[in-house]
């Protein structure tokens, strides 16, 4: 049985044009009026007017097909979570990234999570457990920086 390449390549792009950025879940983050980070094994910790506008710029980014790709695998273990009503954006150095099902997971790269990135590994060379409230604050005020 021979098959047609034009088939084949329907096929093909069918297929690969099956994942994209749910956006109803970038909708709900963007508009959202609760906002908050969420370290690993610790509180909430309610973000003010600025650092809001500065991951809603950055959940923005999942929107621009030429700065999201997908990953089905995201090495380590992720420093905490960006919660906007809810909306889960995972974040681990200079990445934050939306989970689809368990091993698809969206991601953007920003130079501010950078910045936070180096702060959260300084802040665990003094200490290797929890981070302290003043260490959370440290990190999450790069959030303010001009870049």
């Amino acid at each position: 049985m021979r098959v047609s390449s034009a088939l084949v390549a329907v096929v093909i792009l069918a297929l690969a044009g099956c994942h994209e950025v749910p956006e109803d879940a970038i909708t709900k983050a963007l508009s959202a009026r609760s906002v908050s980070f969420r370290p690993n094994l610790a509180e909430p910790i309610p973000l003010n007017e600025q650092r809001t506008a500065r991951i809603r710029q950055i959940v923005a980014k999942f929107r621009d097909k030429s700065k999201v790709r997908m990953e089905t695998d995201i090495l380590g273990l992720h420093h905490g979570h960006f919660l906007l009503d809810g909306q889960v954006f995972a974040w681990q150095g200079s990445i934050l990234y939306l989970a689809e099902g368990q091993r698809r997971n969206w991601v953007v790269t920003d130079p501010v999570l950078d910045m936070m990135g180096s702060a959260y590994m300084k802040a665990r060379e003094g200490s290797p457990y929890q981070l302290s409230p003043d260490a959370w604050e440290r990190i999450l005020s790069q959030l303010e920086q001009k870049h």
